[in-house]
């Protein structure tokens, strides 16, 4: 008789457990660069905002020096407008605006009472995609990609930053400034787009001045003293449809409607603005905003960069 044993081996496979799924970034985290939403650890970023790379462990930090930054930027208009010398802003930035500035004081009649609009005749917001590249000297002074703010006002600068010895130290740079106390929180900042001829309105600069003074503006941003941003229109919405108004403007306003009175923090016929200070209602006006860009261009939303040229803020974000 035969007996035949047979030697059973059993194989244990240890699985490696995932890696987190992307999650909540802390408030060093985002100081530092990360993309809210992306961070798998305490010390890894899984993406970072424009304007900022991964160390060698993962985190993100300020780049060695200019580098590209690409990023969306909004304004409003009544019309297609060049954009040299202006001033846009971010979502936040825009909102707020737009909430503070323009719909509390819309309906103004005009043609004897013929007809209505908000300030300036505003009625849209166009969004543009900006590529910039700062100069050596902004980096070397603040290690930062963008420049001082500069204010315009028709294609003319103004305030204190509206000198040529800015431009001749600096260059015709991008320039930002967050906006303290804005109930939209301190993601609202503002850039500057400084063009040609930055010190006479639109329509009264010479080509003698265009070339003396030729702006930042070019095809391919190189971060030379003249050649430190890009733009281009990048989608457009109606405000009508972004406060979901169920009649045309005029019909609106002739009806004794209003998109928001700041006296009972209300509209009439509108609730879009509701309550300006309700940090939730204002995230919510932020992703309205985005999602109607977004029904135009699926997956175009770029995140904001950091507006490194201002001192370091405490107060509580909106993010979104």
């Amino acid at each position: 008789t035969t007996t035949t044993t047979t030697t059973t081996t059993t194989t244990t496979t240890t699985s490696t457990p995932p890696a987190p799924s992307p999650g909540v970034c802390d408030d060093n985290q985002i100081k530092e660069g990360c993309l809210p939403g992306s961070c798998t650890y305490s010390t890894s970023c899984g993406e970072c905002v424009p304007g900022r790379v991964k160390d060698g462990r993962g985190n993100c930090q300020q780049a060695a020096g200019p580098v590209n930054v690409t990023f969306h930027v909004y304004r409003v208009a009544s019309k297609p407008e060049d954009v040299e010398n202006d001033n846009v802003a971010n979502e936040a930035g825009i909102l707020d605006y737009l909430h503070r500035e323009i719909v509390q004081a819309s309906c103004q009649p005009v043609s004897g009472g013929a007809r209505f609009q908000r300030p300036g005749a505003v009625d849209r917001i166009i969004r543009l995609k900006v590529t910039m590249h700062t100069t050596k000297q902004v980096f070397k002074e603040r290690q930062s990609q963008f420049g001082p703010f500069v204010s315009f006002m028709n294609g003319k600068c103004q305030g204190a930053n509206c000198t040529e010895s800015v431009w001749s130290q600096y260059g015709y740079v991008v320039g930002c400034q967050t906006q303290a106390g804005s109930p939209y929180g301190l993601k609202t900042f503002w850039a500057s787009l400084p063009g040609s001829c930055p010190d006479q309105e639109r329509g009264k600069k010479s080509a003698a001045c265009v070339k003396q003074y030729p702006g930042g503006r070019c095809d391919g941003p190189n971060g030379t003293s003249t050649c430190t941003w890009t733009a281009e229109e990048d989608g457009m919405i109606k405000l009508d449809q972004l406060e979901g108004l169920t009649m045309d403007y005029q019909s609106f306003c002739r009806a004794g409607n209003k998109e928001y009175d700041p006296v009972s923090d209300k509209g009439l016929g509108c609730s879009f603005w509701d309550n300006l200070k309700d940090t939730e209602q204002n995230k919510k006006r932020i992703e309205a905003l985005r999602a109607m860009f977004e029904t135009q261009a699926p997956n175009s939303t770029m995140p904001d960069p950091i507006c490194d040229w201002n001192p370091p803020q405490t107060e509580t974000q909106v993010v979104v």
